[in-house]
């Protein structure tokens, strides 16, 4: 999704490729599902809703290089699209036979809805959520 910060709800933020019709983009929020204020929002160019789904990615505790002892926060999208990547995963070793869109409107339709200081409708990865 980028970390090129919110945008204003009328003029969206975000870059290539985040903005494809078929690209899952994902948003960046606290562990309080508010918005991060570098993740990039939407709407696209022709008006879609994006990011489609947030994960959490701030303040995220993770391994860091040098080696395999060093570990530390940090926080951007980057770190909220592996988990989103890790729900897909699951949800396609359950039902394989999906299309990428598929995995990208289940993300959509169990994620629980939002809302940003903008008053935009986004979605956070579900706890609960079944396909």
């Amino acid at each position: 999704m980028g970390n090129e910060w919110n945008g204003d709800g009328i003029v969206g933020t975000m870059t290539t490729p985040a903005d494809a019709d078929s690209v899952i983009s994902v948003g960046a929020v606290n562990f309080d599902g508010r918005l991060a204020i570098f993740s990039s929002t939407g709407p696209t160019n022709d008006g879609r809703i994006k990011p489609d789904v947030v994960a959490p990615g701030v303040n995220i505790y993770h391994a860091r290089v040098p080696g395999p002892d060093t570990y530390g926060y940090s926080q951007g999208t980057s770190l909220a699209t592996p988990l989103t990547a890790g729900a897909a995963a699951l949800l396609l070793s359950v039902r394989p036979e999906l299309t990428p869109v598929e995995v990208r409107d289940a993300l959509r339709s169990t994620a629980a809805p939002i809302d940003t200081a903008t008053h935009r409708p986004f979605r956070i990865i579900s706890r609960a959520g079944t396909y």
